[in-house]
């Protein structure tokens, strides 16, 4: 009995339209999902277990450190509630000060000096006068200075505030000191509008025999947000004794315990106002007035914000919000004491889950590698299968992007994947001996194109075309043996090619001798004018080199003749559905060709057209050799030679063509006399030039029979011959 190979037996399982599945890919999967399903279990339950116990820990954390905050707050302001307590009940501070001094300038200097919350301190009298002490030091120095007029070597300023008989408005006089306390300036203001007992620290200070807390507000000669603790001064002159902070300490204060525990903290009231607000909570620093929360950058209060119902704030509760793909625990806790005060805790979700986390990623790495070490074979066998299989999809990247130069190697042990490499390496020396016989770009486009877009038909583009064409080739042929001709053409035209292609040119057909070929068709490509002209150079260059090698070995050198014009053509598919050829048509190709031919009868190498010249954007040297009209066409056009790179040209050169050029300019222009004295000047310079002569023998017969003076003249030249 004859058994059936595995091969035989998978297929019949294919023709029978079944589904198969390697034995690997099948046992692979299996042992992975077991695997898989059992690891990913146990973390699933560590991960559950562990997120619930670091939010009850940080729940926890937050209601026993919140109290701790509050105290940590208040100590914040201890020292303005000490210094103006003290100062309260000290002999002297309520007597009239001078316009020299007053009694509580050094205490108000030595408690700024002591603490550095303390920005200034101040008292104002019940009858509008008023007496300031303030500190210019700090990270708000330079503009503290600036809004008060100081000057830059201040440490401190006294303001002086007092009316003047005769003067409806108070008169203000500053005193500017330095780190050594001595006066460095001090400027008077005549007039102002501050009235201290309109302000609030004073309304709310009148009458209470205990410090009160003022703020945040805008201090009045800062523009900045401060705190200010005051209390009533009973004396010779009743008023209220206070100290400043700003708010700066206090955001600080924020930011560095926000910091500590991972958390956004800020203050804000029933206004939604911003009392305290540290970097963190990203709002811009130069606002006029409190910022308000609706100005923060952060996620935890944006999220807060949005919404739709906010709970009532005098109850300590706890939020859960989710704002830019993360979730926030948020606290709100009224602050004892104050009215309308409350402090803002907000702390990510992924912030408490980050040990979790590091602990899920370090067992999933252990996981990985329990599998990893569990099917090492597996592994091994299915790198064995994928790495042909992948090789196989690059060959056939390789294709799709037209990429054909090497060949594909079959490879792997699994018959089909080595049974496809070998038909894949047949399709792509096809493609390859396909891209012999029509342009390469063309085959590309072809093989990249959706089938439904490969249709009759094309479009009209400004493109550049050359037509060469070896002269008297004819005659060549007659006396040469085919074979040699063949190999000729052969290095001829593959010479030829690389140079075209080289310089984004496409070359559509080969006739005979001649050659065809197109910028800006199948791609776009910029400056074609010039790459055409390049290229036309460089096939001259290439041709001479060819037969030098030519003469050597016996066989007759060519004479290429080019022609090269820029214009409009249209370019697409002409043809039947079941045969087309991609080819471009119009004026400007057929003008192309008759430039081509027109070498033969100025006995120059290339001749391009005015469209071709007005295109060029680099420097090449071109002559002037006719205005002329070809057969075909009614319109005169100038047509000139390109002799080379203007570059790489010689003195000789470039004065040859210069008075060339002016010599055809007086010929165009009907003055014959002059453009012979110009091509006369050009003779001398090069008295082999058959243009030259040609031009001199011309302009001396029409100064002999006058023929420059019948009104049916013309100076283009209509040629009756291709």
């Amino acid at each position: 009995m004859v058994f059936p190979s595995p091969i035989s037996i998978l297929y019949k399982v294919k023709s029978g339209n079944k589904h198969i599945y390697p034995i690997l890919l099948i046992t692979f999967t299996l042992f992975s999902f077991l695997i898989v399903t059992l690891l990913g279990s146990m973390i699933f339950l560590q991960y559950s277990k562990g997120a619930r116990a670091a939010m009850d820990m940080t729940r926890r954390l937050i209601n026993e450190n919140i109290n701790q905050l509050v105290l940590e707050m208040e100590k914040l302001y201890d020292p303005l509630y000490f210094v103006v307590g003290q100062a309260s009940g000290l002999p002297g501070f309520t007597e009239k000060f001078t316009f020299q001094s007053h009694p509580a300038e050094q205490y108000f200097i030595n408690s700024i000096d002591r603490y550095d919350q303390i920005q200034n301190m101040f008292i104002g009298y019940e009858d509008g006068d008023f007496y300031e002490v303030l500190s210019l030091r700090g990270p708000d120095r330079e503009a503290l200075q600036l809004s008060i007029g100081a000057p830059e070597e201040s440490e401190y300023a006294i303001l002086r505030q007092f009316s003047v008989e005769g003067r409806e408005k108070p008169v203000r006089i500053w005193k500017f000191l330095n780190k050594t306390r001595h006066t460095i300036g001090s400027r008077q203001e005549w007039e102002t509008d501050y009235d201290p007992r309109l302000r609030t620290w004073y309304k709310d200070a009148w009458g209470n025999k205990e410090p009160v807390k003022t703020g945040p507000y805008l201090f009045h000669n800062f523009n900045l947000p401060g705190i200010t603790i005051s209390q009533t001064l009973n004396g010779q002159m009743n008023g209220v004794i206070g100290a400043d902070m700003l708010t700066d300490e206090l955001n600080d204060f924020l930011g560095e315990l926000g910091k500590n525990q991972g958390a956004l903290i800020l203050l804000f009231n029933g206004k939604e106002e911003c009392l305290a607000c540290p970097v963190e909570a990203s709002i811009h620093r130069d606002l006029v007035g409190l910022p308000r929360l609706s100005e923060s950058a952060h996620p935890a209060v944006k999220g807060y914000l949005a919404m739709e119902e906010r709970p009532y704030l005098d109850i300590d509760r706890e939020l859960t919000v989710r704002s830019e793909g993360e979730e926030y625990i948020i606290r709100i806790h009224p602050m004892p004491g104050f009215n309308q005060e409350y402090l803002f805790i907000g702390i990510s979700k992924d912030q408490i889950l980050a040990p979790i986390k590091s602990i899920l990623r370090l067992t999933t790495l252990l996981s990985l590698i329990i599998i990893l070490l569990s099917v090492p074979i597996i592994l091994f066998l299915s790198s064995l299968i994928s790495k042909p299989l992948d090789q196989l999809v690059q060959e056939a990247r390789k294709i799709a992007e037209f990429q054909l130069d090497d060949d594909i190697e079959p490879s792997g042990f699994i018959y089909e994947t080595h049974r496809l490499s070998e038909e894949m390496a047949s399709m792509k020396k096809g493609l390859r001996l396909f891209s012999s016989y029509v342009p390469s770009d063309l085959v590309k486009k072809v093989i990249t194109t959706p089938s439904e877009q490969c249709c009759i038909g094309g479009h009209c583009r400004q493109m550049t075309f050359l037509f060469t064409d070896v002269e008297d080739f004819t005659s060549i042929t007659e006396c040469c043996r085919v074979e040699s001709i063949f190999e000729q053409l052969s290095d001829y035209f593959g010479g030829m090619s690389a140079v075209i292609k080289k310089q984004l040119g496409t070359v559509d057909k080969y006739i005979g001798d001649s050659l065809m070929a197109f910028w800006n068709g199948l791609k776009d490509v910029d400056n074609h004018a010039d790459q055409a002209c390049q290229a036309a150079l460089e096939l001259v260059t290439i041709t001479n080199n060819l037969n030098e090698s030519w003469i050597e070995r016996g066989f007759p050198p060519f004479r290429t003749r080019i022609g090269v014009e820029t214009g409009r053509a249209m370019v697409g598919n002409v043809g039947s559905s079941k045969r087309m050829n991609y080819t471009v048509i119009g004026n400007t190709v057929n003008h192309c060709s008759r430039l081509e031919g027109l070498n033969k009868f100025y006995q120059t190498q290339i001749i391009i057209g005015e469209g071709t010249k007005q295109s060029l954007t680099r420097p090449f040297l071109l002559r002037p050799l006719d205005s002329v009209i070809v057969k075909g066409s009614s319109t005169p056009e100038k047509i000139y030679e390109l002799r080379g790179e203007a570059h790489k040209a010689d003195s000789l050169e470039v004065d040859f063509t210069e008075i060339s050029r002016m010599g055809m300019e007086s010929y165009l222009n009907r003055n014959i006399s002059e453009s012979l004295n110009h091509f006369q000047s050009a003779l001398e310079l090069k008295e082999q030039d058959y243009h030259t002569r040609k031009m001199v023998d011309r302009c001396k017969e029409l100064l002999h029979n006058s023929q420059i003076e019948k009104e049916d003249w013309t100076p283009h030249r209509r040629m009756y011959r291709k």
